[in-house]
């Protein structure tokens, strides 16, 4: 590793995402060839020096190409500017904020004066489509870039807060699964308490997170988190969009991806961040194209930038309360109050932990129990006696991926052996590996604390035979709960909650045709991934229902088929 820290983090070494280490220059100088396929999408337009071009945190902001002089993009921190680069003729800003409505993560000026092609957004995505050369050289610079601007922020914005507090472990995954890094300091880091001194900061304020201009947040929530750091989105509520797709996991992505490319008005609303349950799976070892594995975190970044590429909104943190199926087009409403309309929607909100049945578990929520294996949860675990509930393929990842860092793994299986769904190749790593005891016949009957959990209590079936294990983390992975229950009024169930597919339409419709594979009783309502009853619960087939409904979609919209929904007869006289 150099000291240069541009080169380091182009190089990957800034960030712990695989997906930034794509090879390639953050920062190319164009030929004379592109500059003049690229000036019949834009204007031409000088500047004196020190022309602010745009501020951190401007969003829809336009594409600027260097033809004479020069740009600095820089940074404020702590009150001071620190020059991140600068981009020299035939050079160009921008990075993935550029496909979508979030806020730039650098300011930019004129270091000095000269002139400049500006390429409006509508124009960037027809030169993207028309230019697939081009395209791929400013798509591949937009992603090293944000890996730069990544690393460059980490020093600005730091979370204060203490190991066993979930809050922080919330704070924490948040940002760090929406594509942004985060410097944590825990209390027994050696700068935690001048840190906490300098900033005038007690015990009772943490977890607390302090920005790179000096403000901080208590406690902060997503939203706060979302909106502080720029990546909230603001929904357009004044377009009536093609389709609305609720989540953003695998299933969602994957659809969000084929209406894209389809050329539909999408917009995909993620009440959390990209990439679902999968999203925090340590690696996937059994996902088409990917013979070493990829990690969760990545798979949903790759496919984050493909949507947005193709034209898809993505607008988080947004939760969906309600869908209104008595008009159309469609309402949904947003627990914020806000609303936006679509023609069709697809439900992709995949399903919730589902958890055990203990007394005083939800004391333990915030100080000790966990849903999934992360490098996040690694770490607070590092060295640590750890228990793993349940024996299912996550429940068989998790184990085998703590058992790199943990001093041992406990893995307690309610049936007498593991779930035929977990795959064989796992089935051989667990049994094989001396850290992790597998405990068949085994339930959770207790959890065992003061202020945090302290140890876990489980007894054997067979036996008879209880025993308590020192334990300050617990991974329940015991299936999921489907997110559907915001939807009882709409669509028709199965008995544990699962949205029915393929069947006949309900409710005041006189749509005649028959329904499509994925599509619910509501007509132009689908339903993929994991919130689908029958649905397998893996990334793979997740990604399938996505495309699949996608095409549906298409044909429905395109079709000449009547309003799904009977209008109100008009009554003489009034």
């Amino acid at each position: 590793m150099t000291d240069d820290p541009i080169e380091n983090a182009s190089r990957g070494l800034l960030n712990d995402s695989e997906l930034f280490s794509i090879p390639g220059d953050p920062f190319p100088t164009l030929t004379d060839d592109q500059l003049q396929r690229i000036a019949p999408y834009g204007v031409r337009e000088t500047h004196p020096k020190d022309t602010i071009l745009f501020k951190k945190g401007d969003r829809l902001v336009d594409w600027y190409v260097v033809v004479q002089g020069s740009i600095e993009l820089f940074e404020t921190m702590d009150g001071s500017e620190q020059s991140i680069t600068v981009l020299e003729k035939h050079q160009f800003t921008g990075e993935l904020a550029l496909f979508n409505s979030r806020g730039v993560l650098s300011s930019a000026r004129m270091r000095a004066a000269g002139s400049t092609i500006i390429v409006a957004r509508a124009q960037l995505k027809k030169l993207l489509a028309a230019e697939p050369a081009l395209a791929q050289l400013i798509l591949r610079a937009a992603i090293l870039r944000r890996a730069i601007l990544v690393a460059h922020r980490h020093v600005g914005s730091l979370l204060l807060g203490t190991r066993r507090s979930n809050d922080t472990l919330r704070i924490e995954t948040f940002i760090r699964r929406n594509g942004l890094a985060i410097r944590t300091l825990l209390e027994e880091d050696g700068e935690f308490a001048a840190t906490m001194k300098d900033h005038r900061l007690l015990v009772g304020d943490l977890p607390a997170v302090i920005y790179s201009n000096g403000d901080i947040d208590r406690n902060p929530t997503n939203v706060q988190l979302a909106e502080r750091l720029g990546f909230t989105e603001p929904l357009d509520t004044s377009q009536v969009y093609d389709v609305a797709i609720i989540g953003a996991g695998p299933a969602g992505l994957a659809a969000a991806v084929y209406a894209g490319s389809d050329g539909l008005n999408a917009i995909v609303l993620e009440a959390e961040a990209p990439g679902g349950q999968a999203g925090t799976s340590s690696r996937i070892e059994n996902y088409l194209g990917f013979p070493l594995g990829v990690t969760g975190r990545d798979l949903a970044a790759r496919a984050l930038i493909q949507a947005q590429k193709f034209g898809a909104a993505i607008s988080l943190p947004r939760t969906v309360s309600k869908l209104d199926c008595a008009r159309f087009p469609y309402e949904l409403l947003m627990s914020d109050k806000s609303s936006l309309k679509a023609r069709s929607v697809v439900i992709a909100t995949g399903a919730s932990y589902r958890k055990l049945d203990v007394p005083n578990y939800d004391k333990y929520e915030a100080a000790g129990i966990h849903y999934a294996a992360t490098t996040i949860e690694a770490a607070i675990c590092k060295s640590e006696e750890i228990i793993v509930v349940g024996g299912s393929n996550s429940a068989g990842q998790a184990a085998v991926f703590l058992s790199q860092t943990a001093a041992c793994v406990h893995m307690v299986v309610r049936a007498s052996e593991f779930a035929t769904s977990m795959s064989d190749y796992l089935i051989g790593r667990i049994k094989g590996s001396s850290k992790i005891t597998i405990h068949y016949n085994s339930v959770v009957t207790g959890l065992v604390g003061d202020r945090y959990l302290e140890a876990v209590e489980w007894h054997n079936t067979v036996t008879d035979h209880s025993e308590v294990h020192p334990a300050g983390n617990i991974f329940v992975m015991l299936g999921a709960v489907p997110n559907a229950s915001w939807l009882k009024d709409c669509v028709v169930m199965d008995g544990q909650g699962f949205i029915r597919t393929g069947g006949p339409f309900q409710g005041s419709c006189h749509v005649q045709r028959p329904s499509f594979a994925l599509e619910t009783t509501q007509p132009n309502v689908f339903a993929i991934g994991d919130v689908r009853s029958g649905s397998t619960k893996r990334v793979a087939t997740a990604a399938g229902d996505g495309a699949i409904a996608m095409g549906s979609v298409y044909e429905v919209l395109n079709s000449e088929e009547p309003l799904p929904i009977t209008p109100p007869q008009s009554h003489p006289g009034h």
